[in-house]
């Protein structure tokens, strides 16, 4: 047995000195922060990274919701970009039926709608160079599509329609055959197209890195994409008839069933988008049934008139379809605008919870922020107080 005296003629400095070389880092650590050296310093000190987090905290926040609003602008300016270059790309269509409408019958009624369109080209081109400025690439192919159709304008459209003007006659079936002077420019504009589609491919490819966080824009988003490519393929469609009309090839009849099925197809892809929207898809289904009836009644027999080689009168031609053509672009401008109306209700919706949300969490990392400073403000004078007493004790 070991006996008590013997702790007992230990010295009490020895006694501490081992107990402190046995402590671990750790330990010694602990004692360093929790000493009374400095203490008001390291009070302080708590307190200060105590608010500096929560500081962090908040700007993080608003770091998140500033860079979400930059993106939504970001998805903004391209889908406009998308839409712009697609009406570009209508426009160009509608300026080429007019032309052909005119050469078919000589009617002044297609020149209103020929200036027009091509008044509106040159306006929507310069927005849309507006809109991109910022992007040498793509301002360059909008200018290439401004000079090309401006060549054609110059070297095919003008020089036609005024030798048509002064000749003033019906065009003889030479000239509707292939083997007149309609040259009608195919290949010059397919330019401006090409260039307005591949301008098209990589903002969607942009848009789509944009929206995979917003579930509630791309629906509303694609129906917009997609909706002028229903009005071009409905354009096309008169367009491809008219030149087929014109000169009899088989390029332009080929051309008329492929717009044919472009519709078809958009019109498909939209029923499915639209589907949760019953007014949307019953304006999209009258559209459809008109472009058959259309069809129908007035671009097949005329077709079939003209591979017959019967000689029917231009006018009657062109008139009996315009009515139904008419009633067919304001639906889909109907649907167009009911549709711009639900993304900006949509948008603007999500703009509200955005900043309800955001200024939600910035009410309270402050009220944190006031009752940390308000609390360590009282824990620092009640100590010190305490302090005090005991250094006057």
């Amino acid at each position: 047995m070991v006996d008590p005296s013997a702790d007992a003629s230990v010295p009490i400095d020895v006694k501490v000195d081992v107990k402190v070389r046995r402590r671990s880092i750790f330990g010694r650590i602990g004692d360093s922060l929790f000493s009374q050296r400095h203490f008001h310093l390291k009070l302080l000190s708590g307190t200060t990274v105590g608010v500096a987090v929560i500081i962090f905290l908040v700007g993080a926040f608003l770091l998140v919701t500033l860079r979400n609003h930059y993106q939504d602008s970001l998805r903004t300016h391209t889908i406009e970009v998308i839409r712009l270059s697609s009406l570009v790309e209508n426009d160009i269509a509608g300026l080429e039926s007019s032309h052909r409408g005119y050469l078919l019958s000589g009617s002044d009624d297609f020149i209103a709608p020929f200036e027009k369109k091509r008044d509106l080209i040159k306006h929507r081109i310069e927005d849309l160079t507006a809109l991109i400025l910022d992007t040498p690439r793509q301002r360059k192919r909008v200018i290439k599509v401004q000079e090309v159709v401006q060549k054609w304008l110059d070297s095919v459209a003008t020089p036609e329609m005024s030798a048509r003007r002064a000749k003033g006659a019906m065009p003889t079936r030479a000239e509707t055959n292939g083997t007149g002077s309609f040259a009608l420019g195919n290949s010059l504009l397919d330019q401006a197209r090409e260039v307005l589609q591949s301008l098209q491919d990589e903002e969607q490819i942009v848009l789509n890195q944009r929206m995979h966080d917003q579930e509630w824009a791309t629906q509303s988003a694609q129906i917009l994409n997609f909706l002028p490519k229903l009005d071009r393929s409905v354009v096309e469609m008169e367009k491809e008839k008219r030149g087929y009309l014109l000169t009899g090839e088989n390029s332009f009849f080929e051309a008329y069933k492929r717009a044919t099925a472009d519709f078809y197809t958009y019109n498909g892809y939209l029923s499915i988008l639209v589907a949760n929207s019953p007014a949307q898809a019953q304006l999209l289904a009258e559209i459809r049934s008109n472009v058959e009836r259309w069809i129908g009644k007035s671009a097949t027999p005329q077709i079939d008139a003209k591979r017959a080689g019967k000689d029917v009168d231009a006018l009657a031609l062109i008139g009996i379809g315009d009515t139904m053509m008419g009633a067919i672009r304001q639906k889909l401008t109907d649907f167009e605008k009911n549709e711009l109306n639900l993304y900006e209700l949509r948008a603007s919706s999500a703009t509200r919870q955005r900043i309800y949300r955001t200024s939600a969490l910035a009410f309270v990392a402050l009220f944190a922020v006031c009752l940390l400073v308000a609390s360590n403000s009282y824990s620092f004078v009640l100590v010190r107080r305490q302090l005090s007493e005991l250094e006057g004790a």
